[in-house]
Parts: structure tokens; sequence; C-alpha cells
């Protein structure tokens, strides 16, 4: 994991992103399921693994986040004194999440019957219907690595931290503002997410200003073609 306010050593990509799923996956059957949500949930890996099942609104594409869990010498406990109040949020769940957010959903179930709601009532659940533990997660993310290392775009080396960012550059790319993404990505202050995601909105940015001098060239030749001109072609300025 970087330092606080370093930018992400990686540039999200979506076909990473499910290359590293399907290799998860295929050592870990769900896991994949979990990698697409803190990619495009952007999710930490605390939040993620302390959802209980009912802050999951399926209809509405959303998960209410109050609650963290964290990990310390064997131990589990979660905590519903979040750091900041900005923890505390709603995050949408975009279509490109939603059938592994099912999955998992649906995953839990029957264990959350046998036992009564006592076990599985997570939205990610371990094997025995507890907590998901980061050093399982750990050791499959790193076979899956080395999975993907094979193919010809190369080894996919994302962490749980970094599929964070994924969402975040997802959110800049639609043109969300500022305040929009810190609110998904639970900064306290739209500063945070400025010094972390900066230029990921100038490159966004740039990008909105190509295509407006696009627009304007093309206009311009459109008002400036002359009477009786085969369409295509326009006048020398």
């Amino acid at each position: 994991m970087g330092r606080i306010g370093a930018p992400p050593r990686h540039h999200p990509s979506i076909p990473q992103v499910l290359r590293l799923a399907a290799a998860l996956d295929l050592f870990k059957p769900g896991l994949g399921d979990v990698a697409m949500v803190l990619a495009f949930t952007g999710l930490r890996w605390e939040e993620a693994v302390a959802v209980p099942i009912g802050n999951v609104n399926l209809d509405g594409q959303c998960i209410r986040i109050d609650r963290t869990a964290s990990e310390s010498g064997g131990r589990r406990d979660i905590r519903e004194d979040l750091k900041t109040r900005a923890a505390e949020r709603t995050v949408m769940i975009p279509d490109i999440a939603m059938p592994a957010v099912r999955r998992l959903a649906d995953r839990g179930a029957p264990g959350r019957e046998r036992s009564e709601g006592r076990l599985y009532g997570r939205l990610i659940n371990g094997d025995r219907g507890g907590y998901l533990g980061y050093a399982m997660w750990r050791r499959y993310l790193k076979l899956a690595q080395g999975y993907t290392a094979a193919h010809p775009d190369g080894i996919v080396s994302y962490t749980a931290h970094e599929l964070r960012h994924v969402c975040a550059s997802l959110l800049i790319a639609s043109g969300a503002s500022d305040m929009q993404v810190a609110h998904q990505m639970g900064h306290s202050k739209i500063e945070t997410t400025k010094n972390i995601y900066g230029h990921l909105f100038a490159q966004d940015r740039g990008l909105i200003l190509d295509a407006m001098n696009q627009a304007v060239s093309r206009l311009y030749a459109y008002e400036n073609q002359q009477p009786g001109e085969d369409e295509g072609e326009t006048a020398v300025a």
C-alpha cells in the first residue's frame, strides 16, 4: 500500500480488473466478486468485509456504510464509531458490479437461513460464515496475480487498496464533481480527494478540452462552408 496522499501507481483498467477477478475465482470461487465490489464501489477493505446484508439495497443499487472490521492479533472487531462522519455514507453500485453483489448476497443466503441469521450475516463472508480474513484474501490474491502473469498483457498486481482507485477513476471520467467523488470514497475533506486523485481530474479535464477544441473546429468549418460546395468541403479561412 502506498503512502497517504501518494497517487495510485497503477493506471486504472477495467479489463485488468476483470482478468484479476476471473483468476481469483479459479483459486477461490467468490473472491472474484469481492474484487469487483472493491473496484467498482470504492470501498476500503475494512468497510467491505463488515457490510451487513441488511445494508445492501439491491433495488436501489446502493450500500450503506456504517461500520468497519479491524483485525489485530487474530481477533476481528467491529467498530460502529467510524473515524469521520464522511466515512458513514451510502455508496452507489454501478451496473457492472451488480451481478457480483447479487452473487455474494445469494451465496450467503442458505447459511443465514440454516443459522437463523447468526452466520453469513454480511455481504462478504468467510468459509464458515464469519469474517473473510485479510490474510486469506492476500494468499489467494497472490496466486491470482501470478496466474495473470502468463497473459500477453502482463501481470495484474492490484492490491485491495489499489482496486479502490478504479472506482475513483470511473467517477472522475464520468464527470462527477470533486464533492461527489469524495462522498463515494468516504473522504472527510475534498482536499484529500484532490491530493490523491488530482492527477486523474487533470487528465479528464484535458480530454474535455480536446473535445471542446474539436467541436469548435467542426462548427467553424461548417459555418464557413460556401454555398454550393459539396458536403465535406469547406472554404479555407
